[in-house]
């Protein structure tokens, strides 16, 4: 089992546990020239109506202070939508209370581009991002398990070598519960044969309110 940050290496089975996702009300790590929120294109409006799930740190959003939005490819900005900001929900904190809920995204406004892949042997690549990718390439996935309120777990292969599993399970981080979630992405090689070169990557857009 490796802990790495930006890439497992070796035969499976492997397994890679990142911490992923922080978020601090103000935190700005890219403005935009001008306003893209309506960038997403027609492939990528369509991709927006792919089967989601929105968890909460707390596992309630009467009670949480961030929440995050997954599909079922394993890649976030999805329905429900639950911000004021965009059309759909990827990481969002609470601005407001319960009283008076004002829930914003930092992932989705400007476009929705956040996503993740996984590549072998140097030949072999899936990825999923709804707008940079249209959604999910070379990727089989089905509904989304052991989902609460406060997890849910994806499981993709690589369409091209099915043996080639990633499994990622969404919760909140153990350390900083109230402003972290965690991805353990664990990377399975049931193929039968050994595999090289094996990486994993994730890629976001950060649009932070409330200064998107």
């Amino acid at each position: 089992m490796w802990h790495r940050s930006c890439f497992v290496s070796g035969v499976a089975p492997q397994s890679k546990s990142i911490a992923v996702l922080p978020f601090f009300p103000g935190d700005q790590n890219e403005k935009h020239v001008q306003d893209k929120r309506h960038c997403c294109c027609a492939a990528s409006r369509r991709r927006c109506g792919q089967a989601g799930t929105v968890i909460y740190n707390t596992g309630s959003a009467a009670t949480a202070a961030v929440a995050l939005g997954v599909n079922d490819d394993g890649s976030l900005n999805t329905t429900p939508n639950i911000v004021v900001n965009s059309s759909v929900t990827g990481l969002a904190y609470q601005f407001g209370s319960a009283t008076a809920s004002d829930w914003r995204d930092a992932t989705s406004p400007g476009c929705f581009c956040e996503g993740w892949g996984v590549s072998v042997n140097g030949t072999d690549s899936g990825y999923a991002n709804v707008t940079t990718d249209s959604g999910p390439n070379n990727l089989t996935f089905g509904a989304a398990t052991a989902v609460t309120g406060s997890t849910v777990t994806t499981t993709t292969s690589l369409t091209s070598l099915p043996g080639l599993v990633v499994k990622q399970a969404y919760q909140p981080s153990t350390n900083a519960p109230g402003a972290l979630f965690r991805d353990h992405v664990t990377i399975t090689n049931t193929t039968g044969a050994a595999v090289s070169d094996v990486k994993y990557v994730r890629v976001m857009d950060w649009d932070v309110p409330p200064t998107e």
